[in-house]
């Protein structure tokens, strides 16, 4: 079975994805799917150009509405930065196409809730890549919780340090400002510890 993917973002997580599209193909075999590179879209022309030649997608364009209605798309896959992954998702799902979102999929639960009833009443798959979730070292968290060798968790702390800022010359993107970028680090890679903790965080 051929999946056609139409992938919105041509920056690094695009990259990532699209290699984690070859990645299952050579894990798990074609039975499962064998992805087929339709189009990349970015606001860049240099960059949508330039991941169509090395990334191997037959087609580019600068105009993510291209993907979303294209007919030849089974999957559009959206990495692009977060405030603009609502808008794409939502015209995706209504022009009847399986969506594989990068976290997170809104910036508010009431967006999430509009997009996944739309995607049920299309009969689409609308999946969000909370990779974190399958870590082994997350799992091996859940465990120790689940099992009780932690005994009763009454309270978290947690931290993200990454030293990609540390340069002087590095420009502010759109990941520094709020507006753009929602829940930050905590939407990117808190998730996993909702399911290592349902209970301490269900409950308060």
């Amino acid at each position: 079975m051929e999946i056609r993917i139409g992938l919105i973002g041509a920056g690094w997580m695009g990259k990532a994805h699209t290699n984690s599209f070859v990645n299952a193909l050579l894990n798990f075999g074609p039975e499962y799917g064998k992805p087929i590179f339709e189009v990349v879209s970015d606001v860049s022309a240099e960059a949508a150009q330039k991941a169509s030649e090395t990334l191997g997608y037959s087609r580019w364009t600068t105009n993510w509405q291209d993907v979303v209605t294209d007919e030849h798309i089974d999957i559009v896959d959206i990495a692009t930065p977060n405030a603009f992954h609502y808008e794409i998702a939502k015209a995706a799902l209504e022009n009847g196409k399986h969506v594989y979102c990068e976290k997170p999929l809104t910036l508010s639960s009431e967006q999430s809730l509009e997009l996944a009833e739309i995607a049920k009443a299309k009969g689409v798959v609308n999946y969000v890549g909370y990779n974190n979730v399958m870590n082994p070292a997350t799992a091996y968290i859940k465990e120790l919780v689940d099992t009780g060798k932690l005994g009763d968790i009454v309270g978290f702390f947690g931290t993200y340090a990454q030293d990609s800022l540390l340069d002087p010359d590095l420009p502010i993107t759109w990941r520094h400002i709020n507006k753009y970028s929602g829940s930050g680090a905590l939407g990117d890679l808190g998730l996993p510890l909702v399911k290592c903790f349902p209970v301490y965080f269900g409950k308060y």
